[in-house]
């Protein structure tokens, strides 16, 4: 593939990394941080298709401009839900290619579904509470990441119960809030884990990246997904994850 990076940072950079060895080529970057934004304004190449690393506020006029420019277009950009939600409406309208999700691992996608699942399991079974925990590198700039705010509506979209998610601890107890503990240390790549606590026991999910490489891989696996397919896309439907 032809593609053009928007955003150079960490994961662009892996990204970079990882399409070159799969022999794909790089045709332009642009990165506001290095002076040069990405914009309607800006000498757009021919290119099979854009992916997105920025900032939040950043994320929504990058894939606006690339959809309208007619690129399909990858972002993982966390942390602009609401602009997330008018491009996927859009990109069903017009017929754009906006494939979006908040992490990219397989794994992690697998964990998604392994939640999901355990969670409509819990509904039949009285007593367990879920929180979550996340641990990232303390260059990431969002916190809850956006993969543990996915886990937690996952969980409040399948039991009523819940109203919401809070970090914790939250300024108030409450059952019916989902917690979720955010820790920025080291280099740590990414931990994600959901606990469902008991009186008697608990049942704990996880998932640890070692590196950087997995996302990168997933990004590239979609980019070419966004090429074939049309509208608003995500992980499951690559997947094929249908629960």
């Amino acid at each position: 593939m032809d593609i053009i990076l928007i955003g150079h940072g960490r994961m662009g950079q892996a990204v970079e990394e990882e399409a070159l060895l799969g022999g794909h080529h790089i045709v332009a970057c642009f990165d506001t941080q290095q002076g040069k934004p990405f914009s309607r304004t800006a000498v757009l190449p021919q290119a099979d298709v854009c992916i997105e690393f920025t900032i939040a506020e950043e994320a929504y006029n990058n894939c606006l401009t690339a959809l309208e420019a007619g690129y399909p277009v990858v972002s993982g950009t966390t942390g602009w839900n609401e602009g997330v939600k008018k491009l996927q409406a859009l990109s069903e309208q017009n017929g754009w290619s906006f494939f979006y999700a908040p992490n990219y691992s397989i794994g992690v996608n697998l964990l998604y579904s392994l939640n999901r699942h355990l969670a409509n399991l819990l509904t039949h079974v009285n007593g367990y509470l879920p929180s979550i925990e996340e641990r990232h590198h303390i260059f990431k700039k969002d916190a809850p990441s956006g993969t543990a705010i996915a886990l937690a509506n996952d969980l409040i979209d399948i039991d009523p119960s819940y109203t919401n998610w809070a970090p914790a601890p939250p300024a108030i107890e409450d059952n019916h809030i989902i917690p979720i503990v955010s820790v920025r240390e080291g280099q740590i790549p990414g931990y994600h884990g959901v606990t469902f606590t008991s009186q008697v026991d608990r049942i704990t999910i996880e998932h640890e990246a070692f590196s950087r490489k997995g996302l990168a891989q997933g990004v590239l696996l979609a980019a070419d997904y966004a090429t074939k397919h049309k509208g608003a896309l995500d992980m499951k439907q690559m997947l094929d994850i249908t629960e």
